[in-house]
């Protein structure tokens, strides 16, 4: 169903927890019930945060589903200085002010997005500042990525590399809410947020 950092996790019969730990991937407690479907991909539901990213981590094919107060993200990576993760095939719905995607102060980290569905409330869709280098890359058929938000800001990139690929989505939609803008992008880059 997925893999973590070459490890592929499929069926049921598999330590889920101790896959995850020897990826280096960090989940919330509570997050995970690992067992599920055949053919289908995992549900993880949390309060809190729920996957918070280590360096060179290779995550797909997952619906997170976080529901905490502001702080919180589906998927979280901060302070990582080196190594790429790729993050593709899912889906997150952030619901009350938790974050869809918050990347911070990655200093030397290169994070790879594609085919990714991110929804949130109150809390931001994609969060990429302090560091590090982002792309996100479809090809609008077959993988597709899309933000959405209720008052959250939908995408912000600031003191963040976009990379060569770019950072594009097929459609972004947010009311933005009283403070904060749909789209925030700081500082000059070489490649484009389409």
């Amino acid at each position: 169903l997925f893999r973590f950092a070459g490890q592929v996790i499929a069926g049921q019969g598999v330590n889920f927890n101790q896959a995850l730990l020897d990826a280096g991937v960090t989940l919330a407690p509570n997050s995970v019930n690992p067992a599920f479907a055949s053919g289908s991909n995992p549900v993880l539901n949390n309060a809190g945060t729920i996957l918070t990213l280590s360096s060179n981590n290779l995550v797909e094919r997952l619906s997170i589903n976080p529901s905490g107060a502001a702080g919180t993200s589906g998927i979280l990576s901060n302070g990582i200085s080196t190594g790429t993760g790729t993050i593709r095939d899912l889906s997150v719905t952030a619901t009350s002010g938790s974050n869809a995607v918050n990347l911070t102060s990655n200093t030397g980290a290169t994070f790879n997005f594609n085919n990714i569905a991110l929804t949130a409330a109150s809390g931001s869709g994609f969060s990429a500042t302090g560091g590090g280098t982002v792309s996100a890359t479809q090809n609008n058929s077959s993988t597709v990525n899309t933000v959405t938000t209720t008052t959250g800001q939908a995408i912000k990139v600031t003191s963040t590399t976009i990379g060569a690929s770019g950072l594009t989505f097929r459609s972004v939609a947010s009311n933005g809410g009283t403070t904060t803008n749909g789209i925030t992008r700081s500082e000059e880059h070489t490649s484009e947020l389409q």
